[in-house]
């Protein structure tokens, strides 16, 4: 059976080999991580661990770096404490850096601004402190939607680039 991660890494190898060859650079993004599933998987840790392990197998052969972008909430609150951290590491120890995508893929063109900051910080609970265990720090944040805010004050709150911002600071 051909999953949706199997699929976006044969893809991906499809491009990769034209843009080697003519000297350009590709930037690999993965959003809406640690996995994508069925409702029904979501908190499954045995599918989780299985699916990220296979997208990083399919994604190993392009001797690539790239970033994966976190929705927290993608992992059951009943499961979030223990296997978020483990997912995420087994991205990072395969040399992927680790950006916020919110807590939970909340659409700024839908709630407040505030609304939407507090799913921001809340969507790097797990990931700040576990990138700064190992010496590091979140720097990119991805826009759900790739929407930065349909009003001046939505667009003034929230985090500056298209469509990966560097992240500021929130604390």
């Amino acid at each position: 059976m051909i999953t949706r991660p199997l699929l976006v890494a044969a893809l991906l190898l499809g491009l990769a080999a034209p843009a080697a060859a003519q000297q350009r650079a590709v930037a690999v993004t993965f959003d809406d991580l640690p996995y994508q599933a069925p409702e029904a998987a979501l908190c499954d840790p045995e599918t989780a661990r299985a699916l990220t392990r296979d997208l990083i197998a399919v994604v190993a052969p392009l001797d690539t770096h790239g970033t994966i972008f976190v929705n927290e909430g993608k992992v059951c609150e009943a499961q979030r404490a223990v296997l978020l951290p483990e997912l995420l590491t087994l991205w990072l120890d395969a040399g992927f850096e680790v950006g916020n995508h919110t807590f939970s893929h909340i659409n700024i063109h839908r709630t407040t601004a505030e609304t939407y900051l507090a799913d921001l910080d809340r969507g790097a609970e797990v990931t700040r402190p576990l990138l700064e265990a190992r010496g590091q720090r979140l720097r990119w944040f991805r826009h759900p939607y790739l929407f930065t805010g349909e009003t001046p004050e939505k667009h003034a709150a929230s985090p500056r680039g298209w469509p990966s911002a560097p992240m500021r600071s929130r604390r």
